[in-house]
């Protein structure tokens, strides 16, 4: 699915790459090792990491692929909405087994 998305991506002509493979591996590198670093512990200091560490990686990751900086910042801010009001929805539906 990762893959497939990134080819779509990459068939945009959004970006300058244009291996869907090579978007998915470096994009899923990104996020493992952002969770194995988060998950140690090493970001603790730095609030919520998703805000202060993966979107702006994220959106200079995609800005070195060639996407505009301003539409990949806006994208990674959607994403962040569409993430927050997901865990605010998940938190309602368990308290409500609760």
């Amino acid at each position: 699915m990762l893959a497939r998305a990134c080819q779509d991506l990459a068939s945009s002509g959004r970006i300058d790459e244009e291996d869907g493979e090579l978007i998915a591996a470096q994009l899923w590198s990104l996020v493992h090792g952002f969770v194995s670093l988060e998950a140690a512990g090493h970001f603790d200091d730095h609030g919520d990491a998703v805000v202060a560490v993966l979107a702006p990686m994220a959106v200079t990751h995609m800005v070195g692929f060639g996407e505009d900086r301003v539409y990949a910042a806006q994208a990674a801010s959607i994403a962040l909405q569409w993430w927050k009001s997901r865990d605010l929805e998940l938190d309602r539906i368990g308290s409500e087994e609760i």
